[in-house]
């Protein structure tokens, strides 16, 4: 009988130390980091030449710039962007980056995308960008369009972090007169967008 006994909690032990080392292959998920993309005018770019007149932007002008899409690349995989942390399409939206902020100094800024992604290194941010016409002063409504053959969507290459529960705010300027330029009849939009800053910040 004792024997048994032994035999029984022999097995028990280890079958419990194998319980206790066991890897079920179920590896820890890491909690999603947010990204957030701000674009705003470029402040450096307040004038522009129209018919040899130089002119200098005010606050009744408007030029509509609509992004309908967005992606973060790692590698070849990538995560869609979306407008707001709620919403899990992207309609597009359109705004007026002539328009200033409440000082007048400065363009305003604009949350275009506030995403849960995977935390990780990107190395590409993707963002469809188009544009139809610039309204400016006195002058007619200007019509822009993208060069020929130019695709509808902007890759910034450049490597950013995403961390666990952490914010990435990447904050872009698009030279609203610098991407505007004449050709024969017509104006282009050259769409110039620069990265200006990335930063990891705490969640609210």
């Amino acid at each position: 009988m004792k024997s048994v006994f032994k035999i029984l909690l022999l097995a028990s032990l280890v079958w419990l130390t194998n319980l206790v080392s066991c890897r079920t292959g179920v590896e820890h998920s890491p909690d999603p980091g947010i990204l957030r993309v701000i674009l705003h005018g470029d402040d450096a770019d307040t004038t522009i030449v129209i018919i040899d007149e130089l002119y200098h932007v005010d606050t009744s002008d408007v030029f509509m710039v609509h992004i309908f899409e967005g992606k973060a690349y790692q590698g070849e995989k990538y995560a869609d962007l979306y407008p707001t942390l709620d919403t899990y399409h992207n309609p597009g939206n359109s705004y007026n980056i002539l328009a200033r902020d409440t000082t007048g100094q400065h363009y305003q800024r604009y949350k275009i995308f506030e995403t849960y992604v995977p935390p990780g290194t990107y190395t590409r941010l993707q963002i469809g960008v188009t544009a139809n016409v610039l309204r400016i002063g006195d002058f007619d409504p200007i019509p822009v369009f993208l060069p020929l053959g130019d695709s509808l969507l902007v890759n910034l290459d450049f490597n950013f972090q995403v961390k666990e529960n952490r914010i990435t705010v990447i904050d872009l300027a698009l030279a609203p007169f610098r991407s505007v330029q004449r050709f024969k009849d017509t104006y282009l939009f050259i769409r110039t967008i620069n990265v200006q800053n990335v930063q990891i910040i705490k969640q609210d």
